[in-house]
């Protein structure tokens, strides 16, 4: 993998991690919030309820329900009487408050309505209780139309409760409004979020640490290319040199007809082209660092080139070697770089 590749690489995984870590926090946050709306339901509900109990005791105290009656018993003119079709309020059998609730409601404000102030200090109460530190309103809503007559809240971020359906025939629900409970969600979020954030930050100075590294590596790389370029670059002008005075005195030699020493400046001219070719290699070893190197595909007798080595070897040495080719097919081609393989072999040999 090129530094390049693991430029992109470290980029694409930093941009993964952080934003499945953003992912992770979003989805804590709706959580928070859900547990919030819920919460804010069950406050709304237990103080409505909680209201209701002390209208319903001032209502029974004005029919006189809650004296024990003495004959003669009042006239049933006197009585409030109110009738209901509870066949009405089966669209609304899902309402949290409870229809039982809602009918003693209706029928008690006929004579003690819903007081907003009273509801409001006992839902004051009950967040204290349970430790929300939050502003809040109540707001009466139309059931059909969902809109407050009250005048509407404007603000940042808001958690409303489900509609508390308080009175049928009249269409009025009441709703618990948290407006900018920030402070809340991020204390039930706290440690979510020092999590979220030391992980991001680590994952931030370790990138900016490859980075360095990667940077560095890129130089040394850099430095280490041009220097063998320019050894490459050295050496092949004094090796262009030889050559071409080998080739001189080739020419020469071979009007002499002079076979000794024609072998011998052969075997010199052989001897540059190698060296020639290890010259490339270098190169070669230059670009594959920078993922430039391309490989010729081409047709290639291993035989050939065995055969090749073996010649140019036994002329060179002054030693007497003994150099052995077997092959166990008779189909010695492929397809490859045959300069490569040649400097492989030679090497091996």
């Amino acid at each position: 993998m090129s530094i390049k590749q693991l430029h992109l690489t470290l980029i694409i995984s930093l941009i993964a991690i952080l934003s499945s870590q953003g992912y992770l926090v979003y989805e804590y946050f709706q959580t928070t919030k859900a547990g919030l709306v819920r919460e804010s339901e069950a406050i709304i509900q237990e103080a409505f309820r909680y209201e209701l109990d002390q209208r319903h005791a001032k209502y029974k105290k004005i029919i006189g329900e809650d004296t024990i009656t003495t004959p003669p018993p009042p006239p049933p003119s006197s009585q409030i009487e109110s009738k209901y079709n509870l066949n009405k309020f089966t669209k609304y059998s899902d309402n949290i408050l409870g229809m039982y609730d809602m009918v003693i409601n209706m029928h008690v404000s006929t004579v003690v309505p819903l007081n907003l102030q009273h509801l409001d200090s006992i839902t004051a109460n009950i967040l204290l209780k349970r430790k929300i530190q939050s502003e809040y309103a109540i707001r009466i809503v139309d059931i059909e139309t969902g809109k407050s007559k009250q005048t509407e809240l404007s603000s940042l971020f808001l958690i409303s409760s489900k509609s508390l359906i308080i009175d049928a025939y009249k269409h009025q629900a009441i709703q618990l409004v948290l407006v900018n409970p920030f402070a809340e969600v991020v204390k039930r979020m706290i440690l979510m979020l020092i999590t979220s954030i030391s992980f991001a930050m680590i994952c931030v100075f370790v990138f900016i640490y490859l980075q360095g590294i990667l940077a560095r590596q890129k130089q040394l790389i850099i430095f280490k290319n041009e220097f063998l370029g320019n050894i490459a670059h050295e050496l092949k002008r004094p090796v262009a040199s030889l050559t071409l005075n080998l080739d001189c005195i080739d020419s020469f030699m071979n009007n002499e007809n002079n076979q000794q020493y024609a072998l011998y400046i052969k075997n010199a001219i052989n001897s540059t082209d190698e060296m020639n070719d290890t010259i490339n290699m270098i190169v070669a070893l230059t670009k594959m660092e920078e993922g430039l190197l391309t490989l010729k595909n081409e047709s290639i007798d291993l035989q050939s080139l065995f055969l090749d080595l073996k010649n140019r070897f036994l002329q060179s040495t002054a030693k007497e070697v003994q150099i052995n080719i077997y092959t166990e097919t008779d189909n010695t081609h492929l397809m490859g770089d045959c300069r490569l393989l040649w400097q492989c072999f030679a090497n091996i040999i």
